[in-house]
């Protein structure tokens, strides 16, 4: 078998730690830093008025808009079949498209769990590449203090494995309702 292995060609200029509750904005800069679009933005100014009143949470529209508005190809999808859900990701990541992934998020800004955020809490996080001989993924996520990012890496500031991801993923009790969205992005 082939082990197969793939990372954007795209780097972002730097990896942006967010602010409290604003990961969906990050994701949206990294992205658009990465295909040269940002413009400088504040994260802050892609978030919408209603994203803003719940604590800066990103609704999974808002994230799709502020691409459209840029003229980027940026469908709000969701990973249904069991078997697939992890080749469907890594075909975007072939195509050199970023990958925008909901997820229920365990960890503090150290990279530590903290059992109780199971319970109630979803984060955005960007998917740069992957490795199966690794069995990970590439990932930038703005909630990790620069202190632990990853070193050595083809791409993003962390490194997920497979079955962390598929875990997070799916969700918790509450995130059960937005559970395996994802939103591929493309210049038009």
């Amino acid at each position: 078998m082939v082990t197969k292995k793939a990372s954007l060609h795209l780097r972002a200029d730097t990896y942006v730690q967010q602010k409290w509750m604003s990961c969906g904005a990050y994701a949206v800069k990294a992205v658009m830093n990465l295909y040269g679009k940002d413009e400088n933005l504040s994260p802050r100014q892609y978030l919408s008025s209603l994203g803003r009143i719940f604590f800066g949470f990103m609704f999974p529209s808002t994230i799709k808009n502020a691409f459209q508005k840029k003229k980027f190809i940026a469908p709000l999808l969701r990973a249904r079949r069991k078997k697939h859900k992890l080749l469907l990701l890594k075909q975007h990541l072939e195509a050199g498209h970023p990958v925008i992934v909901l997820i229920n998020n365990i960890y503090s800004k150290m990279r530590k769990p903290i059992w109780l955020k199971k319970f109630y809490s979803l984060h955005w996080i960007t998917l740069l590449g992957y490795d199966d001989e690794k069995k990970v993924f590439y990932v930038y996520d703005s909630l990790p203090h620069k202190s632990v990012y990853e070193k050595n890496l083809p791409v993003g500031n962390i490194s997920i494995s497979y079955n962390d991801f598929l875990t997070f993923w799916k969700g918790n009790y509450i995130s059960r309702l937005v559970n395996y969205l994802y939103i591929p992005v493309e210049k038009k």
